[in-house]
Order: C-alpha cells, then structure tokens, then sequence
C-alpha cells in the first residue's frame, strides 16, 4: 500500500503532497513529524489505494482517525 501526506505549509500557505509514501512508521507518527518538519498547520495521511484518510492532525490539537 502506498500513501500521501497533503500539509499546508505554515510560512507560504501552500497544499503540499508527497505522494507515493510506503509508510515505515504509523500514519499518526507521520503526520506529527510532517507538522514539526515542515512548520505545517495541518498534515493529512490518505491511503492512495482506497482514497480514504488514514489519520489528520492540526496545530495544537490530537490527531483523529477517519
């Protein structure tokens, strides 16, 4: 299975996708990291085979699973 991260970046206000991500980690741990690394407001992990979200995180709050 393969997945993509979609953020907006914090300083450009940009959606940015990486997409074509086998995950080696949890999604929620992906998309934390995504947050921190990319000074994102919100990271959203999409399953690329279902379409379906896996995990989403904003700022300042926990992460819910969809």
């Amino acid at each position: 299975m393969t997945y993509r991260v979609e953020y907006n970046h914090k300083s450009s206000g940009l959606i940015c996708v990486e997409a074509g991500i086998e995950l080696k980690e949890d999604a929620q741990i992906l998309a934390r990291k995504t947050l921190d690394v990319e000074g994102a407001t919100f990271a959203r992990v999409i399953d690329e085979d279902s379409e379906g979200e896996v995990w989403s995180v904003r700022t300042g709050g926990d992460g819910a699973t969809k």
